[in-house]
């Protein structure tokens, strides 16, 4: 049992840590700069994108049985999310910090601040995903505080991330906005992948409320037609 928890842990650290780097590349070429810059940028992109599997595993185990095998991972992939997390917040508050640790959250507390909050939540949820945790609290209690928590530090992750970058997000959605060279592929940014992301969770997740057949449908049309629409702000904008 003690070995195949290790195992768990083990290949949840490889996913993320392959997520962060392949999220590295994307900016870079994105972006056009390399550096502590677009690392903070991929730790921030990872810690929406494993918190979000989390959420999406429940229901697509629901809807696809080839799903279900990855439903043991859910928790340790939810802790990688807060390591992925607080290495973003070091980064932000020390080395990249122009105007001292509580700069930005000075300058744009709007935006700053619920992802700290999101942080404080899921350091909260390290704490207790344990066995001891587990009886000192209760199975109900602490399954509703994983259960509620998750889904708070998500949205707040969401939300930190949209006021932050909305600017960015609206030039990728208005035609001719964003200068385009003919014959070059245009990565977008990574906050179009991460609010395309948001999306595709919040639309399954809603989508189980008319049935599963209903759903299975929707969640495929919607997978298509971000990937479509992707492939469109790459190749044919």
């Amino acid at each position: 049992m003690l070995r195949n928890d290790i195992l768990q842990y083990v290949y949840a650290g490889l996913f993320a840590v392959a997520l962060v780097l392949g999220l590295y590349e994307v900016e870079v070429i994105a972006s056009g700069a390399a550096g502590l810059s677009a690392l903070n940028v991929s730790l921030a992109a990872s810690t929406l994108f494993l918190l979000g599997t989390v959420l999406l595993l429940g229901p697509l185990s629901r809807l696809f049985n080839r799903f279900d095998w990855a439903l043991k991972y859910r928790k340790e992939v939810g802790i990688m999310s807060f390591f992925t997390g607080f290495l973003h917040v070091y980064l932000v508050m020390f080395p990249l910090a122009r105007n001292g640790p509580w700069g930005l959250y000075s300058s744009r507390p709007w935006s700053a601040y619920p992802g700290l909050e999101a942080l404080i939540v899921l350091f909260v949820l390290l704490i207790i995903s344990n066995r001891y945790a587990t009886l000192a609290l209760g199975a109900k209690l602490w399954w509703q505080l994983q259960y509620w928590g998750a889904r708070i530090a998500f949205a707040l992750i969401a939300f930190h991330m949209v006021v932050l970058k909305q600017k960015t997000i609206m030039s990728w959605l208005i035609p001719g906005d964003v200068p385009v060279t003919p014959g070059v592929v245009h990565y977008p940014p990574l906050i179009i992948w991460e609010a395309q992301f948001v999306l595709l969770i919040l639309v399954i997740r809603l989508s189980e409320l008319l049935g599963a057949k209903a759903a299975r449908v929707i969640t495929i049309v919607t997978s298509v037609s971000l990937l479509l629409m992707m492939a469109w702000a790459m190749f044919l904008r």
